[in-house]
C-alpha cells in the first residue's frame, strides 16, 4: 500500500485525527491510501479535505518511507493558513471512522502515537520549526 499524510503546525501543536482502532482509537496525521490515478501530494491534500473539512497546500517533503515493496509512506508539510478545522470523514475508513481532529502538543499523545510521529521523521521538523520561531524572535528584538 502507498499512503501519504500531511504534517500540520499551529502554535506548536500538530493537527492530529483520532480514528477509531478496534476497541480503542489512536491519533495520526491526515492522511491515507494513494488511489492510482493520484500522486502522493494530490492524496495527501484530498485525505486532508476528507478527514478535517479544509484545503491546504503542500509546503514541501519532509519523508518518503520504503518500508517494502508493499508498503511506502510519503509525508508532507501541508499549510491551511487560518483555516479552521472541522472533523470529516473518510469514505475508504468505514471500519475506522474519524471520531475527532484537533491540534495536539506531542506531550499529549501516547508513546506508541509519538513512535509513529518519530517513525515518520516528523520530531527532527518540530525541531527545526521550533529553532526557526527562537531565531525569529532574536531577530525582532531592539537594540
Amino acid at each position: 500500500m502507498k499512503r501519504a499524510q500531511c504534517f500540520i503546525v499551529r502554535e506548536n501543536k500538530i493537527l492530529m485525527v483520532q480514528q477509531k482502532d478496534n476497541d480503542t482509537s489512536i491519533w495520526l496525521l491526515p492522511g491515507g491510501r494513494i488511489e492510482e490515478h493520484e500522486s502522493p501530494e494530490q492524496a495527501a491534500l484530498r485525505e486532508l479535505h476528507e478527514e478535517c473539512n479544509v484545503a491546504g497546500t503542500i509546503v514541501r517533503m519532509i519523508s518518503f518511507n520504503d518500508y517494502s515493496d508493499a508498503y511506502q509512506e510519503y509525508t508532507y508539510h501541508v499549510d491551511i493558513g487560518s483555516s479552521t478545522i472541522s472533523q470529516g470523514s473518510d469514505p475508504e475508513k468505514a471500519d475506522q471512522e474519524i471520531m475527532d481532529v484537533q491540534w495536539k502538543d506531542i506531550s499529549e499523545l501516547t508513546e506508541m502515537e509519538r513512535g509513529l510521529l518519530w517513525s515518520s521523521g516528523l520530531l527532527a521538523f518540530m525541531e527545526i520549526i521550533n529553532d526557526y520561531e527562537e531565531h525569529k524572535k532574536t531577530q525582532n528584538r531592539p537594540l
